[in-house]
């Protein structure tokens, strides 16, 4: 414990060093996108005051458009702005196991301003959801949604790392984009909300109104036991695949390092 307790206070601190010299900000316009994220996270506090004006009437129209977007949120803060100081794969020379780089790579997601920024969004919307017909349940849905957000996010993150996932992963968007778009544009749309109950947002809203609150946290446990899942084993797939590129890289600049015609 002490060990993950001192490498994560050297990556906070030597993050936010390098952060208050300025120079962080003037690497891809990230001054720039931390003003965006500033607006955007201004718009998204006043539509809590909106949804909680829904809440109170029955409708969860601006709540399901809420969870999006902090889903969305989740989903690309660690591919787009996760960078922690010392990568995960820079951590395999110390006596670590996997276990406590897997800690280490969650408690880094969070170091980054955009992170805190995310996570403060995201608790925000339990505002709207105590004064709703079931606070309690509709908090522990919109926590447990969360936790699976960040999971998810980190599972793609990691399969992002692997050339193979990735082409993989953008041949499912373009097919789930292609799918949904047809199913929205055409007669099946009435089709498509009798399954919309089993999505993680419709389950929050669900628990919002009190529609049978228990299978709704018990299916959102659920979906956090298999996020997390995911996220452990592209963690540690990320971890092996990374230490043999690492080392045939090493070994073929060996090889054409050699003088003479081995060398070619």
């Amino acid at each position: 414990m002490d060990r993950l307790d001192g490498i994560v206070r050297c990556q906070w601190r030597a993050y936010w060093r390098r952060f208050s010299r300025g120079t962080h900000l003037t690497v891809g316009n990230q001054g720039i996108t931390l003003i965006i994220s500033v607006l955007i996270l201004i718009k998204y506090f006043r539509l809590l005051g909106s949804a909680d004006v829904e809440i109170a009437s029955g409708n969860t129209f601006m709540l399901r458009s809420l969870l999006a977007g902090i889903f969305v949120a989740w989903l690309f803060l660690p591919i787009g702005f996760s960078r922690p100081i010392i990568s995960s794969r820079e951590l395999l020379h110390l006596p670590l196991s996997p276990k406590e780089l897997f800690a280490i790579r969650i408690v880094s997601l969070l170091m980054m301003p955009y992170s805190l920024m995310v996570a403060a969004a995201s608790l925000a919307i339990c505002y709207p959801l105590a004064h709703a017909p079931e606070p309690l349940a509709a908090i522990a849905a919109a926590l447990l949604f969360i936790a699976m957000s960040c999971s998810t996010g980190l599972a793609i993150a990691h399969l992002l790392s692997m050339a193979a996932w990735r082409r993989l992963l953008f041949a499912v968007l373009v097919l789930a984009s292609a799918a949904v778009a047809y199913v929205l544009s055409g007669n099946d749309a009435a089709r498509y909300s009798q399954f919309s109950w089993a999505l993680p947002a419709e389950l929050v809203c669900r628990a919002v109104i009190g529609k049978n609150p228990t299978l709704a946290i018990g299916l959102l446990v659920a979906l956090n036991c298999l996020a997390l899942a995911l996220a452990w084993w592209s963690f540690r797939q990320s971890l092996v695949r990374g230490h043999k590129a690492r080392s045939s890289k090493r070994i073929d600049s060996i090889l054409f390092g050699l003088p003479g015609p081995a060398g070619a």
